[in-house]
């Protein structure tokens, strides 16, 4: 696979003889484009692409390996992304954020990952939240997300263990807000 330059135009009304908006449970944005590019193997692949649509942004620099070991490493930050217009929801505002993740197992069973995240930015039912960092980690497929958040209103603190199972992934939550 070599695609240098990767150039995507469409509508919503284009996509939707393709993708049935209702049996999925969303709205999608009214245009979009893709660029990027792609290089590697199938079960070798590194790619950046933007998708820009008029309902966010989203940036994507990852590399993905599926052969006897699955590795990936990815780099996404998402601007102004519409929620509650894609997922039909007006309590769910605009959400930005960027993530960092890598990781590698022979299977979901037994993955070493980390993932560093931060939303942004995000409105809940008018109120905004800033700021918001998620954090996890995982190895040989057991690990936690944390989170701790405060501001004005809100204390929060997010303490999870995760038990990775292709089958029957198993978490421990204790949210204290």
């Amino acid at each position: 696979i070599d695609f240098p330059s990767i150039k995507m135009r469409s509508t919503r009304a284009d996509m939707r003889r393709f993708v049935n908006e209702q049996e999925l449970g969303v709205q999608l944005p009214e245009r979009f484009s893709l660029a990027g590019n792609a290089q590697g193997k199938i079960d070798d692949i590194t790619a950046k692409a933007t998708l820009t649509t008029s309902a966010g942004n989203i940036k994507l620099d990852g590399s993905f390996k599926n052969q006897n070991v699955m590795a990936f490493n990815a780099t996404v930050e998402g601007r102004e992304i519409d929620l509650g217009s894609i997922l039909q929801n007006p309590q769910l505002g605009k959400l930005s954020l960027d993530l960092k993740t890598s990781g590698s197992g022979s299977t979901i069973n037994d993955l070493d990952a980390v993932i560093d995240a931060s939303i942004n930015s995000f409105t809940y039912n008018g109120y905004e939240i800033n700021n918001l960092p998620i954090n996890g980690s995982f190895k040989n497929g057991n690990g936690s997300v944390t989170s701790k958040y405060k501001d004005d209103n809100i204390n929060l603190n997010l303490d999870s263990q995760i038990q990775l199972d292709s089958v029957a992934t198993q978490a421990n939550v204790q949210l204290d807000i």
